[in-house]
């Protein structure tokens, strides 16, 4: 009895396929769900108060008002490591639900989509260094 001879790597691609799979479909259901949100969502004008520094980033700190005349205060989620980019004092655009006003966001492509893009490049770069090593470093075996 003969024992034929797996491809390489073949585990490695099944299990980065798998995950690549899964953050992908992680990632859509966050794309929609933020379309979801900015549909939804109320505009408003902020003023950056403060930058909160953490770590090697400074997270802007946005005061703004709600349709309502309520003052809600918000770090936003993304940070910048030039605080030249936004300065304290600047106006920003602002997102919010009117339910959950505390959870507003800053108006800008980067801090609304950077978590969803995240979630999707280092989902898919696993898979995408297997197949780079498997096609094309390692030689093909010529029978």
């Amino acid at each position: 009895m003969t024992k034929t001879k797996k491809p390489p790597f073949r585990n490695s691609l099944w299990v980065s396929g798998i995950f690549a799979l899964l953050s992908l479909g992680l990632a859509l259901y966050s794309f929609y769900n933020l379309q979801t949100f900015r549909q939804n969502a109320r505009r408003a004008q902020g003023k950056v108060i403060e930058l909160v520094p953490q770590r090697k980033v400074f997270r802007p700190r946005v005061k703004f008002a709600t349709e309502q005349g309520e003052i809600i205060r918000f770090t936003a989620t993304v940070g910048a490591s030039d605080t030249t980019q936004l300065k304290t004092g600047s106006v920003v655009p602002v997102l919010y639900h009117p339910k959950s006003p505390q959870d507003a966001i800053i108006d800008d492509y980067w801090q609304i989509y950077q978590p969803s893009w995240m979630i999707l490049i280092f989902g898919v770069s696993p898979l995408l260094l297997v197949l780079l090593v498997r096609f094309i470093l390692v030689p093909r075996n010529k029978s």
